[in-house]
């Protein structure tokens, strides 16, 4: 089936092309073609190999995928082992295994507020009845790193608090979770408060201060990209 959607503008590509070739910036690929979807682009045909790679490695997002990628990505899945998943079969299939409570995170429930305002007190209210939200275990730790949704600022505030505790406690390693909320955060929360959070975070413990300039790199470029897009 054709896809009769125009592909997306040639200046926005080398952002595209930096997200697939930069392991740091491959979870950004999900906003990419979320911008690309509101605007009801597609992607250059001989790019859509580059981001199945890519996303085939996040499994949580494979449903928005085929979607924004189209009918070529369920042509291509056909002639790849690795891209099955992409095949519409599996996209349904997919679709149906996501864990309860990341939906019941991210995803408008009946009798609830559907607004982002809504959703940013559903997360804040979760957050307040979690004491172990900073742990893998626990479900909105899950929601938040793997949700589609931007994170409400409170979020990052009391994250970023947490993350100096941690880092005066263990100030020669990052423990791994700790990784993982720092990107996440720089990913999912605003770039503008992330940034300003300062240069000097975390300057008295190396390991820290030096994933806080790499988690600020993925920010800028968010924050690249985002304007990027603004200006077409």
């Amino acid at each position: 089936m054709p896809d009769a959607r125009p592909i997306c503008p040639i200046s926005i590509v080398p952002f595209l092309a930096h997200i697939v070739q930069r392991e740091s910036y491959h979870p950004l690929i999900m906003e990419f073609l979320r911008l690309t979807e509101q605007r009801g682009w597609r992607l250059p045909p001989e790019w859509l190999p580059k981001v199945m790679d890519v996303a085939v490695r996040q499994k949580e997002i494979v449903p928005f995928v085929c979607r924004v990628l189209g009918p070529t990505a369920a042509w291509l899945a056909a002639r790849r082992p690795a891209w099955k998943v992409f095949a519409p079969a599996q996209e349904a299939d997919q679709a149906t295994i996501e864990r309860p409570d990341i939906r019941s995170a991210v995803s408008p429930q009946p009798g609830t507020d559907a607004s982002e305002e809504g959703r940013k007190r559903q997360v804040l209210e979760w957050a307040d009845d979690d004491q172990n939200w900073h742990l893998p275990s626990s479900p909105l730790c899950r929601a938040l790193l793997h949700g589609p949704h931007p994170w409400p600022d409170e979020v990052l505030a009391v994250l970023l608090a947490a993350a100096e505790r941690a880092a005066a406690r263990q100030p020669y390693k990052v423990p791994p979770i700790w990784e993982r909320w720092l990107y996440g955060a720089a990913v999912h929360a605003s770039a503008e408060q992330l940034l300003a959070y300062g240069e000097r975070a975390f300057q008295r413990h190396y390991a820290w201060a030096e994933r806080w300039r790499r988690v600020c790199d993925v920010a800028l470029f968010r924050r690249r990209l985002q304007a990027a897009f603004s200006d077409i």
